[in-house]
C-alpha cells in the first residue's frame, strides 16, 4: 500500500513539473523562438521590429501573442499572433495597438 502511495506522489510531483510546459515546449524557448520569428516577419516588410513583451493564449490554441514596435516608426506599438504548434506560423498582425 505504501508503494502504491509514493508511486501516486512522485506521478503527481512529475505532472506538477510539466505544467509550466506548453504542449511539451519550454516557454522561454517559445519566446525566444516567437521572437524571431517576428523579427523576420517584419524584415521581409522592411521593417526592423523591437520585441517589448509577449502573452501565451489560451493553451489549446497554441498561440502566443508578440508585442513590440518597429524602429522607423517607435509611436506605433503593434502586435503579431502566432500559432507555435503550427511550426510557429504567423496567424495575424496588427498596429495603432493601445497600451
Amino acid at each position: 500500500m505504501k508503494k502504491i502511495l509514493y508511486a501516486l506522489i512522485i506521478v503527481s510531483i512529475l505532472l506538477m513539473a510539466g505544467c509550466k510546459k506548453e504542449n511539451g515546449m519550454e516557454e522561454e524557448g517559445i519566446k525566444q523562438t516567437a521572437a524571431v520569428v517576428a523579427k523576420d516577419f517584419m524584415e521581409e516588410r522592411g521593417k526592423t521590429f523591437v520585441m517589448t513583451g509577449y502573452d501565451f493564449l489560451d493553451s489549446s490554441t497554441g498561440s502566443i501573442v508578440v508585442y513590440g514596435y518597429c524602429k522607423e516608426d517607435k509611436d506605433n506599438k503593434m502586435l503579431i499572433n502566432i500559432n507555435y504548434m503550427q511550426d510557429f506560423k504567423v496567424l495575424s498582425y496588427g498596429d495603432g495597438v493601445e497600451d
